[in-house]
């Protein structure tokens, strides 16, 4: 019988050595499978983000140029805090930059710039003389805005129309007459003062960095020019504002931009 088994056992011994032999190597190659495919798939999610990272940046920055059109709705300007009545201030053509980016949050909706103009105009008043006194203007001006703008955007593919609200400062330089009770006044002057203004506009996206917009501005703003004197004139409150001017206008601009 002890015979008889011998060749069972040496058969049984090597079925259970051949299973483990085939069961480790299918163990290896299952291993190897699944390393084969991490690895290949952690290699894409690495490509895929190194791609999602660069293509969403913190912020898109952009520059800009304009022309810009004035068409003034109302001003009131005075010398030697003497109003000149029946004021007409004239419309004007200028340009400007603006340089700026949205945020990345909000899929870059809201953004900020500075933007930098000048352009021209008049201030004109018909000669009155009324209880003896004579008033009038006659004056050029050249205006210059710097303003801090804060946009919202709908970010469009082809048209992004936008909306904003600026402040800033504004400087007026006029050259030219005016005449009002404290006597006549003749050559240049400049006047600082503060603005605010309402935007609202579109791009036209024409390719992945240029773009053409358009845009309407209602601008407010209030300048003066004063003389204090000396020192002890100050200190006596002798300060005299020599001119003041509140001006508003509409605008009107195109421009062309490039978008990083």
């Amino acid at each position: 019988m002890e015979r008889a088994e011998a060749p069972n056992r040496q058969a049984g011994i090597f079925f259970r050595t051949s299973r483990s032999a085939s069961f480790h190597h299918s163990l290896r190659f299952l291993s190897l499978t699944i390393s084969f495919l991490g690895a290949l798939i952690g290699e894409n999610i690495s490509k895929s983000y190194a791609q999602e990272s660069e293509g969403q940046r913190f912020v898109e920055p952009y520059v800009s140029a304009f022309i810009t059109r004035s068409q003034p709705t109302r001003g009131t300007y005075s010398y030697l805090e003497d109003g000149i009545p029946s004021l007409t201030v004239g419309s004007g053509t200028g340009g400007g930059f603006k340089v700026g980016a949205y945020a990345r949050p909000y899929n870059y909706a809201f953004g900020a710039e500075f933007e930098g103009s000048v352009h021209g105009g008049t201030l004109s008043a018909p000669q009155m003389t009324i209880n003896g006194v004579t008033r009038f203007a006659n004056q050029d001006f050249t205006m210059v805005n710097g303003m801090v703008n804060v946009l919202a955007r709908y970010r469009g593919d082809f048209i992004q129309p936008y909306t904003g609200l600026g402040f800033g400062f504004t400087g007026i330089f006029t050259d030219g007459q005016a005449q009002s009770a404290g006597g006549l006044q003749s050559g240049s002057h400049g006047l600082l003062g503060f603005a605010g203004q309402a935007i609202a506009g579109a791009r036209l996206v024409v390719t992945q960095h240029i773009y053409f917009f358009a845009e309407y501005k209602y601008l407010v703003s209030y300048s003066n020019l004063d003389h204090c004197g000396n020192g002890e004139e100050s200190e006596a409150g002798n300060c005299r504002i020599l001119n003041q001017l509140r001006y508003q206008s509409h605008y009107t601009t195109v421009g062309i931009g490039f978008s990083f």
